[in-house]
Order: C-alpha cells, then sequence, then structure tokens
C-alpha cells in the first residue's frame, strides 16, 4: 500500500530537489525526472524504498512512496521524510546564506 505525503516547503522546493537529487545519488540510489515530477528509489539496510515527488502547487510537495519493505509502517516513513526535509532545507538555507555573505565576514 502506498504511503502519501503533502509538505509545504519553507524554501524553493526545485532548488531544494536539486540538493537532494546528489545526496540521493552519493548514496546509491536512482533520480529519474526533473521536477514538477520526480521518481527515486534508494537502498536501505532492510531493503529499498522508492516513490515519486511532485510539485502540487506553490512550494507544497506530495511524495508518495511506493515500494518499502513490508515492516516498515506509513507512520516510520513519514517520521523520516519530516527529518530528511528539516535536514535538507537547513542545509538549503545555511548554503544560501553563505553565497549571500560579503567575503569575510562570519555567518551568525
Amino acid at each position: 500500500m502506498p504511503c502519501s505525503y503533502n509538505f509545504n516547503i519553507p524554501v524553493d522546493p526545485i532548488e531544494l530537489m536539486k540538493m537532494v537529487r546528489g545526496l540521493v545519488l552519493q548514496n546509491g540510489g536512482v533520480v529519474i525526472g526533473e521536477i514538477p515530477n520526480v521518481h527515486v528509489t534508494f537502498p536501505t539496510a532492510i531493503g529499498p524504498v522508492g516513490g515519486s515527488c511532485r510539485l502540487v502547487e506553490g512550494n507544497v510537495v506530495n511524495i508518495e512512496v511506493t515500494k518499502k519493505p513490508e515492516i516498515v509502517t506509513c507512520a516510520m516513513v513519514r517520521e523520516k521524510l519530516v527529518y530528511y526535509i528539516t535536514e535538507a532545507v537547513k542545509l538549503y538555507t545555511q548554503q544560501t546564506r553563505a553565497a549571500t555573505q560579503p567575503e569575510g565576514q562570519a555567518i551568525t
């Protein structure tokens, strides 16, 4: 049974997905397509996870997990997605702020 979630992303979802794409590929995953429709598959210690990410409107992204190990519940998937999205937004925000800081100034 698929797990489907909508997330309101507080930063540019297209730029964030570019960052996430790199992380998925670095960790042995596969990314097919571009926003607004991206299909992702990646390995885990207990089996592969796969699904799609679709830009619904504005900054709302729908993530549908269509392949996961049987022992993993949709609640567990949602918990992990919230964690990863939060971390990605933090990293994106830090990189964006660093890129806009004048040279030699510390980021606070």
